[in-house]
This record gives structure tokens, C-alpha cells and sequence, in this order.
């Protein structure tokens, strides 16, 4: 009995506390989270602070999207020219089997084209699927991502060398 209410405890502590995460922002992505354009969420992610890159695809090869994510936010183009964006987050899951474990799936909202397009999805390892993206009812691939590539301080430029012809 003193073993359940201990179990019983810990999973209330564990619900309460929110999870952190290094470049995540813990949320179930909802609609309200999603900003309202792909430029709002450009100035979310803040393109000064050298954001992350990824690249993602679907196994049939036919869409592939490229684009930059940062604190909870992203945005991306795919080879068709149309624009995403939305939010990206964890999703802490309670297994019946033992309540003492949450994993973490990573989920990801947003728009495709336009405001009125929505989709989600999850990341499982390499691994995504998402329903409403790429105009498909389901749609389901590998990504890949990069890391920042750190920007050179700015060097002055040596004084200009005058050439003449005069003598």
C-alpha cells in the first residue's frame, strides 16, 4: 500500500514539473501556439541568433522541405515552393504498463500554404509522420538536421591601394 501512494506521488510530482529540454519549448502544440504567418515566426526563431537547419523528406522522394527551427518555432520550403511554419515540442506520454516512466514524443503543428492548411505530426527518432502535410492525407519520411554554423567576427578592411598613372 505505501509502495502505491508512493508511485501515486511521484507520477503527481512528475506531471506537475515541466520537462526541460535544450532547444525544445515543452508544449502540446495547439492552433492558438501556431503563429498567424510564416514572417512572424521568422522573427520568433530571431535569424541574428544563427538558428538550427534541417532537412526532411518523404520515402517515396516525391517532397522534400528544407528550413531553419529554434526555441519551439520553425518554418520551411519545400521543392514545390510552398512555405511552412508552426511549433515544435514534446508531448510526455504515461505508459500504463509502469507509471513511473514518461517517455517524450516530439510533436510538431503548423501551417502548409497558407494560414487555413494545418498539420501535425510526430518525430520518432530520424523518423516522421504528419497528416495534412505536402496536401496529403498522410505523409511519412526521414529528416535530418544541422547545427548552427558559427559566424565569423567581421575583420576590418585594409586601406584601399591607390594605383596612378601619373609619374
Amino acid at each position: 500500500m505505501k509502495t502505491k501512494l508512493i508511485a501515486v506521488a511521484f507520477l503527481a510530482i512528475l506531471l506537475a514539473v515541466p520537462f526541460a529540454a535544450s532547444d525544445r519549448k515543452d508544449i502540446l502544440p495547439g492552433e492558438k501556439e501556431i503563429p498567424a504567418t510564416y514572417d512572424e515566426t521568422l522573427e520568433l526563431i530571431g535569424l541574428t541568433h544563427n538558428p538550427n537547419r534541417y532537412l526532411m523528406w518523404t520515402f517515396d522522394g516525391a517532397n522534400v522541405m528544407w528550413g531553419i527551427y529554434r526555441n519551439g518555432y520553425f518554418v520551411g520550403n519545400d521543392n514545390y515552393g510552398k512555405k511552412a511554419w508552426g511549433v515544435y515540442g514534446t508531448n510526455p506520454v504515461i505508459m500504463k504498463s509502469s507509471p513511473s516512466i514518461v517517455p517524450r514524443f516530439d510533436t510538431f503543428k503548423g501551417y502548409y500554404e497558407e494560414k487555413g492548411n494545418l498539420f501535425e505530426g510526430t518525430i520518432k527518432g530520424a523518423n516522421w509522420e504528419a497528416k495534412n502535410l505536402f496536401n496529403r492525407k498522410v505523409s511519412s519520411g526521414r529528416f535530418i538536421t544541422f547545427k548552427p554554423i558559427p559566424m565569423p567576427e567581421p575583420k576590418p578592411l585594409p586601406d584601399p591601394i591607390v594605383v596612378s598613372n601619373t609619374k
